[in-house]
Parts: C-alpha cells; structure tokens; sequence
C-alpha cells in the first residue's frame, strides 16, 4: 500500500469518482466483484460526503472527540469516579 488518497479527485457525482475509488480499493488491495461495484460506489460517494461533513478542511484531527483523551491524575485504577 502506497499510502492513503490525500483527498477527493472529484465530487461525490463526477467523472473522476469511479477511477477514485479503483484507486483506493487497490491501495487497499480489496477486490470489488462486478455486480457489488455499482453500489459500493454510491456507497464510496456517501461516505466522502458525510467525512467532509464531519470534518471541514479549517478543523484539525486533534480537535476531534474520538482524537482527544484525558487521564487522571494519581494511579486511579477501575471505573469508579470516587
């Protein structure tokens, strides 16, 4: 695998979006069988929509909940808070 796609080649209906996803499957190296390809690319165009939704290019990755942790001072061990 040669590294992820930096971004988008295309808009979720543009011409670029089926080479964009060949691409990301074979970095991938996951085969897609021929009758299953139409729908995992609206599946592919989804996806690209919502990320860009749940992450606008102005907010870093640190700023996101599932990206930003904290832990407890002293050596607290369990789920208790007391």
């Amino acid at each position: 695998m040669s590294g992820p796609v930096s971004g988008p080649v295309s808009g979720p209906d543009g011409p670029g979006l089926d080479a964009e996803f060949d691409l990301v499957m074979a970095r991938a190296g996951l085969p897609v069988p021929a009758d299953w390809r139409a729908g995992a690319v609206a599946s592919y165009a989804e996806l690209m929509a919502l990320t860009a939704l749940l992450r606008p290019a102005d907010r870093p990755v640190g700023s996101e909940p599932s990206a930003v942790y904290r832990m407890r001072e002293g050596g607290d061990v369990g789920t208790s808070d007391g």
